[in-house]
């Protein structure tokens, strides 16, 4: 009998705990305006984001893909001032795309095609402003990327900088045709600015993890002069 009084005592500081406002129903209560205000401002938020991505985000991806074409076709052929800057009533160069659809994925695309035209028009200044901002995806594109960075950075001599984007690209990905090219790079410029350490360590894993790439045919010279 006695453990049963318990029980019932147990049970009815619980309900009376709920009654006061101490358990999940007292908290609702007491913060309904709250949960409710949150409740609306998440439905709101899930809204919004699916009227974007459906009705603004998606359409514009379309539209940047069908504009992007003709540019394209300018930049294949190395025509990169006509990529760049398009012909007025007739197609839009990379950098008014870049402009118009930046926040998709092929706007972010046209910013990378944007910043390797301009460094080969000389351009450096715009072509790390449009390569910072092209935050590409993919297993090629981010290694293409950090690569066109570091040379745009080295051409206005920020070595530094350009190492930096070198090693980024490095670390971006693995890729037969680019990668080599970019430790390359990478090497020569440590050699440059006196790091022969770093210059050979380089050179050395190229050699190792690439022997059959272009970069690696006459790396055996790079590994002396570094070493010495």
């Amino acid at each position: 009998m006695a453990k049963r009084k318990e029980t019932q005592l147990n049970e009815e500081t619980v309900i009376a705990n709920v009654d006061n406002g101490n358990g999940a129903i007292g908290f609702f209560e007491k913060n309904q305006k709250i949960i409710t205000a949150f409740a609306i401002g998440l439905l709101a938020g899930v809204v919004l984001f699916l009227g974007y991505k459906y009705f603004i985000k998606e359409p514009n991806e379309k539209a940047c893909q069908k504009e992007m074409f003709q540019a394209e076709a300018m930049f294949e052929r190395d025509s990169f001032s006509l990529a760049l800057n398009g012909v007025p009533n007739s197609y839009q160069g990379f950098a008014e795309l870049a402009g118009s659809y930046g926040s998709t994925d092929a706007g972010k695309l046209c910013k990378y095609y944007a910043g390797v035209a301009s460094l080969n028009l000389g351009q450096f200044d715009k072509a790390v402003s449009y390569l910072e901002d092209a935050k590409v995806c993919g297993t090629v594109l981010p290694i293409a990327r950090y690569s066109a960075l570091g040379d745009a950075y080295a051409e206005m001599k920020n070595m530094d900088k350009a190492a930096s984007c070198y090693d980024d690209a490095i670390d971006a990905g693995d890729n037969e045709l680019l990668t080599p090219n970019v430790m390359k790079k990478y090497a020569m410029l440590k050699e440059i600015n006196g790091d022969k350490a770093a210059a050979l360590k380089t050179y050395t894993a190229l050699k190792d993890k690439y022997p059959t790439s272009t970069e690696a045919r006459d790396i055996d010279k790079y590994i002396i002069r570094s070493s010495n």
